[in-house]
């Protein structure tokens, strides 16, 4: 079973770069960091699932009655398993101008 969560925090400003990284927690909790701040969370939602999918898309959805994303995007990262820290969302925004990050992660 799959659930959706909604944040309608922070602001996206046209013609701005604009970091974003979202989470969710084992404990079923989502988080929206913007520019490296946290602006919102939403409980009781759920992972994606693992699996298998015909389509893999970013900025577009998997119904042709959504509207395509216009914009530019410059990283996209996953951490499968594993909630950034606000240190590390913080790490990751501070070094986006380079493309580094300096995480590790150990099993």
């Amino acid at each position: 079973m799959s659930y959706t969560g909604t944040i309608t925090a922070g602001t996206i400003t046209n013609g701005q770069f604009t970091h974003l990284v979202a989470t969710v927690t084992s404990g079923n909790v989502m988080k929206l960091y913007q520019d490296g701040v946290l602006v919102g969370t939403s409980s009781g939602v759920t992972a994606p699932t693992v699996m298998t999918r015909t389509n893999h898309y970013l900025g577009r959805s998997n119904w042709n009655v959504d509207a395509m994303f216009k914009g530019y995007m410059k990283y996209f990262r996953v951490w499968q398993g594993y909630e950034l820290t606000q240190d590390e969302v913080n790490d990751l925004y501070s070094k986006r101008v380079y493309g580094l990050s300096l995480i590790h992660i150990s099993e």
